[in-house]
């Protein structure tokens, strides 16, 4: 019989419950190794009176995640203080439902950017002021879609990432030395960061890992991280889709002589 299959989880510690129970479900053994931290803006007033100030002046706040509804609601927490929102995503919308925020634009199916972009609220928005609630510098994919059809569209930056000060590079080792191994990472920027926090002697055992992500663009930078094996996609970002994957990649793996 083979040994358990060790999974390494490097969602950010406080969110990382979930994942970690799916993975126990799946039959294997979860690793938290957070490789990102979510922090509230450097100065919080200062930020909390530059939302309030922006507010007003907008006709619609588009939240690209779940850490920008926490942190964009922890600054101006009144429900009424917004206009019409916004969700890329059905769990950042009930996060906003969960804040009080009750009517929000969210795509039926799809977890994207371009399915937010394809609800026929956003194609006439000519003349519409749009600020864009997120954290550190992503995809501007939206704010080039809205300006593309006549919005104005600003970004607010609600909190901060980093990699984390202190990891344990402990769970590191042990989940190095097991077999096998996958590593499930939510972005392209966890997945940099675990090999910023990794001892170099450890980036041989991370390259010979199976790799479980969310998007396509995770191919190119394995590729030059230098893995052995091309990752598998999931369908978006959730725990959901990435347990799915990662089931499929296991129970293929197994059969394997």
């Amino acid at each position: 019989m083979r040994p358990r299959p060790a999974v390494l989880v490097t969602r950010p510690a406080p969110q990382a419950g979930k994942q970690r129970r799916l993975v126990a479900e799946a039959g294997a053994e979860p690793f938290l190794f957070p490789a990102l931290e979510i922090l509230p803006p450097e100065d919080p007033p200062a930020a909390a009176a530059a939302l309030r100030a922006l507010l007003p002046k907008r006709d619609l706040a588009v939240f690209v995640s779940t850490n920008a509804v926490a942190h964009g609601l922890d600054l101006v927490p009144e429900a009424e203080a917004w206009p019409v929102c916004a969700a890329v995503g059905r769990r950042t919308a009930a996060a906003l439902r969960g804040r009080g925020i009750l009517r929000v634009l969210v795509p039926a199916q799809g977890f994207t950017s371009e399915a937010l972009l394809a609800l026929p609220e956003l194609q006439h928005v000519a003349g519409k002021r749009v600020l864009i609630v997120r954290g550190p510098p992503g995809r501007e994919l939206l704010a080039e879609t809205l300006r593309a059809r006549g919005a104005e569209v600003d970004y607010f930056q609600a909190y901060r990432r980093r990699p984390p000060a202190r990891p344990d590079l402990e769970v590191l080792a042990r989940w190095c030395r097991r077999s096998p191994r996958y590593v499930l990472v939510s972005s392209n920027e966890t997945l940099e960061n675990l090999f910023h926090l990794a001892p170099e002697a450890m980036h041989p055992c991370l390259r010979r890992a199976g790799l479980v992500g969310p998007s396509a663009r995770l191919g190119p930078l394995a590729r030059r991280l230098g893995f052995t094996r091309p990752p598998r996609i999931a369908d978006n970002a959730t725990d959901e889709a990435l347990l799915r994957t990662l089931r499929a990649w296991m129970a293929e793996d197994e059969t394997t002589p």
